[in-house]
């Protein structure tokens, strides 16, 4: 599409979350070093909240790519799982194992599998993003899964990624099993204008080549107001804009190739907004958008 023009073996801006691409900005890092700690200790459920698009399905395969060589790993999406049983058959596929039709003889079969006293197995860990788009009786069920002990150890860790109607549906009383439980809760919010100039570079770095000054400073600073920071939104934003600079014949974008980009692309769903206040909590990450005031609209 624009390669040939920019001198690139690859487009660098992909769209799928890919957990081997991670860009380690502060606030992933600190969520994935976070996680890997509460699933090590076994104390409890991780929790990680934040908006559409900033970066919860790539911690997630990065998570599952840390702990695989470890311990059994199985990977949910909330998004296409409605029911009991294609919650345990789902599991049971991810762990590789065979399974049922009957709901009944479905849980019997996963809670025998993670509560094995089988001195080879190791602790089982569950995954699942989009969790917000679970059921709440989904999520009771996770929960008693991760409620589940063998010889006075849990059985299974579990991480919940999801938006904030996550953290608004774990406050039902029908979940106050799972949510009284969580042992690490996380906060992500989108990148500064510093992590977002490294975001831009790392993406080129990923398909072997530079940045090769395609994007004045100014241009990422534009790219950072009109995305708010978001990873996914930023990808979208910068792809359009090396497809318009093919067109125009621009070899260097501007301020104004990537406001005519942002243009073009107002007919998609904006980033979530993120609100931000103080704390201390060193697992909660609370900060502005930008570093700098002046960023401010």
């Amino acid at each position: 599409m624009y390669e040939d023009w920019f001198q690139l073996v690859q487009r660098p801006f992909g769209t799928a979350p890919d957990g081997k691409v991670y860009f380690p900005s502060h606030g992933i890092e600190a969520a994935r070093s976070a996680m890997a700690r509460c699933i090590e200790r076994g104390g409890g459920p991780g929790l990680v909240i934040g908006p559409s698009g900033v970066g919860k399905t790539t911690l997630a395969l990065k998570l599952i790519d840390q702990f695989r060589p470890h311990v059994p790993v199985a990977y949910l999406s909330g998004r296409g799982i409605i029911s009991r049983r294609e919650l345990f058959q789902t599991i049971l596929f991810e762990l590789g194992q065979p399974y049922a039709d009957d709901e009944g003889r479905l849980r019997l079969q996963l809670i025998d599998l993670l509560t094995s006293s089988d001195a080879s197995r190791r602790r089982t860990l569950l995954v699942c993003d989009d969790a917000d788009h679970l059921p709440a009786e989904l999520l009771t069920e996770i929960g008693a899964l991760a409620n589940l002990a063998t010889d006075g150890f849990w059985s299974t860790d579990v991480v919940l990624l999801g938006t904030v109607d996550l953290e608004e549906k774990l406050r039902r009383p029908e979940l106050s099993s799972i949510s009284q439980r969580i042992a690490t809760r996380f906060y992500l919010h989108p990148l500064d204008l510093e992590e977002t100039q490294r975001f831009v570079q790392f993406q080129f770095e990923q398909i072997g080549g530079g940045m090769q000054n395609v994007f004045s400073h100014e241009a990422l600073v534009t790219v950072l107001e009109a995305t708010g920071g978001n990873p996914r939104t930023i990808n979208q934003l910068c792809d359009h804009a090396l497809v318009r600079a093919v067109s125009n014949g621009q070899r260097r974008l501007g301020v104004e190739a990537i406001k005519t980009a942002w243009n073009d692309l107002q007919q998609l769903p904006p980033a979530e907004p993120v609100s931000s206040e103080d704390g201390e909590d060193p697992f909660i990450e609370f900060g502005s958008l930008t570093a700098d005031d002046e960023l401010s609209s």
